[in-house]
């Protein structure tokens, strides 16, 4: 048998050989070295132009708080907490809650149709937005024609497919998706210690930007707190409907009462001091009955003024609005390092491709 040792790949690179390797990138750089320096050039010249040929954006800020639980039994408890330092019991939740409940359809679909000013007159948020983005022309196809569509009405119940279309793609526009957030319209956004909630709202009108952002912060104001109460205000329309019942038999008890008392006068009759009776203690059962049921609607009012969540506003935008673009310098910065990147990264390439490929 012939012993032959077995030839194992070298898996360590030698100081020789990343010398080696070192010296043929250096040399690939060098040798490519006008190719890099012209590439490089013409990225930064197309950022240049790209950037400076962007429309600029307005911004509009609006910060605001969540005040809620203040008639709670759980009030006093988290303030107890807040000033320790712990998070205060189910806080993080709802502003959770309010944010994502701020980029869903129900919200964006309250606050594109309210009516704004614009300079071609009144009309829908909605209309606004589709004019300025030309949003019509994009989504005209072979399927569908869109040319020149606007919304003449706001009840989404009773939309057609094309106004469903565009109140889908509108909202995509100003909240993007639960996967993609990035190029929305209206950014949200806490601090992890004050609690602070904000909305960030880019566009390029100045108009979408101011009234969208206070638009969203209203639907979502309003919605947050007529769900917040709701089970309170059914108990109490629960309990006032109930609270009538009695009342009305309450009053046919009294008038049945007066009856036999005046039917009774100057009489002895046993049967009627019986129905008497009878309609007296069936009176205070039912007075009873009230008395506790004006208690419990009483406590559900107070309840309700007392634990009403509100979302205050701390600072709203106002006009003019901040104009945002990107510097020339930055532009330039930007172009600049991604030809440098692109084009090193393939010199590098190709000089490895070269160095494996070439025998020993």
């Amino acid at each position: 048998m012939d012993n032959q040792t077995p030839q194992y790949r070298k898996e360590e690179l030698t100081l020789g050989e990343v010398i080696q390797y070192g010296g043929a990138y250096l040399k690939s750089i060098k040798k490519y070295f006008v190719h890099i320096l012209v590439f490089t050039i013409l990225c930064t010249a197309l950022s240049f132009f790209y950037y400076s040929s962007k429309p600029s954006l307005y911004k509009a800020r609006l910060s605001f708080m969540l005040d809620e639980d203040e008639g709670s039994s759980l009030s006093g408890m988290n303030t107890i907490l807040g000033q320790l330092g712990f998070p205060i019991m189910n806080q993080r939740i709802n502003i959770s809650k309010v944010l994502e409940l701020s980029l869903s359809r129900k919200i964006i679909q309250e606050a594109i149709f309210i009516k704004i000013q614009t300079p071609n007159g009144s009309g829908f948020l909605a209309n606004h937005i589709i004019s300025t983005y030309s949003l019509d022309k994009n989504w005209t196809n072979e399927e569908m024609d869109m040319a020149g569509f606007r919304f003449s009405h706001s009840e989404v119940d009773s939309f057609t497919a094309a106004e469903n279309k565009a109140l889908r793609n509108i909202a995509v526009m100003i909240s993007g998706t639960p996967a993609n957030r990035k190029n929305a319209l209206i950014q949200t956004d806490y601090g992890q210690n004050t609690t602070i909630m904000s909305y960030v709202t880019h566009s390029e009108d100045e108009i979408i930007s101011y009234h969208l952002t206070k638009a969203v912060f209203d639907a979502t104001s309003s919605f947050y707190v007529e769900k917040a109460l709701e089970k309170q205000k059914s108990t109490f329309v629960v309990l006032s409907s109930k609270k009538d019942s009695l009342l009305k038999e309450y009053n046919r008890l009294e008038y049945r009462y007066a009856d036999l008392s005046d039917r009774s006068t100057g009489i002895f009759s046993k049967k009627l001091d019986i129905k008497k009776d009878r309609a007296r203690a069936e009176m205070l059962r039912l007075g009873n009955g009230l008395s506790k049921l004006e208690e419990n609607i009483a406590l559900v009012e107070f309840g309700i003024e007392n634990s009403t969540p509100v979302l205050q506003i701390i600072d709203a935008p106002i006009f003019p609005l901040e104009e945002v673009h990107i510097s020339k310098i930055k532009s330039l910065l930007i172009g600049g390092l991604i030809g440098l990147i692109i084009s090193i990264g393939s010199v590098l390439f190709v000089a490895l491709i070269q160095l494996i490929r070439k025998p020993n």
